[in-house]
């Protein structure tokens, strides 16, 4: 076989295999920092840190908006809407609505 044809097949294969974007530059450092910064809210959630500062203790139900928040916005930058492989103005649109549902979620109920 030619090798365009080789390395054409092997993307195809790729694609079905892992339907994540490839990240790189600005984009990668943005979902890497919430990625990171979710990890440390879950860290401090579960650990004895809010009761012993009195500081950020969150109830069961703000709790989980956040963290559906933090995981509908990854969720979106991350696997695409469309085949494309770059994040594009509907993914970043949709994820920002997603995580505007949770804060109000958080904020008023």
């Amino acid at each position: 076989m030619n090798q365009p044809v080789n390395t054409n097949i092997q993307a195809k294969i790729d694609e079905d295999l892992s339907p994540t974007k490839r990240l790189t530059g600005f984009h990668l450092k943005i979902v890497s920092a919430i990625a990171i910064i979710w990890s440390f809210f879950q860290l401090w959630y579960a650990s004895p840190f809010p009761f012993m500062f009195d500081f950020g203790m969150f109830k069961g139900l703000p709790a989980r908006a956040i963290h559906l928040g933090f995981a509908l916005l990854l969720a979106f930058l991350v696997f695409p809407t469309f085949k494309r492989g770059k994040v594009n103005f509907i993914d970043i649109t949709i994820g920002i609505i997603g995580i505007s549902c949770c804060l109000y979620i958080y904020f008023f109920l």
